[in-house]
């Protein structure tokens, strides 16, 4: 999910049921458009760097206590 509760735009995580939201990106310029990668915890984000957007990639190890077959794997 990524919320503009500040002035810039950053990704949380959370479970189903929109409890347990812990913040994973901290980047003053903003962050959107995550997208899970199919096979792994690999989170891709657009992220605002160096005065231009660009692709980047999280590597997320179960995720800060959360389980990953909350992010649609059975």
């Amino acid at each position: 999910m990524t919320s503009v509760e500040s002035s810039k735009p950053e990704i949380f995580l959370m479970n189903k049921d929109g409890k347990s939201k812990q913040q994973i990106t901290y980047n003053n310029q903003g962050n959107i458009l995550p997208s899970w990668s199919p096979k792994d915890i690999n989170l891709l984000i657009t992220g605002y760097r160096n005065g231009s957007y660009q692709i980047c990639r999280i590597l997320l190890k179960e995720p800060l206590g959360i389980s990953r077959k909350l992010f649609g794997e059975d």
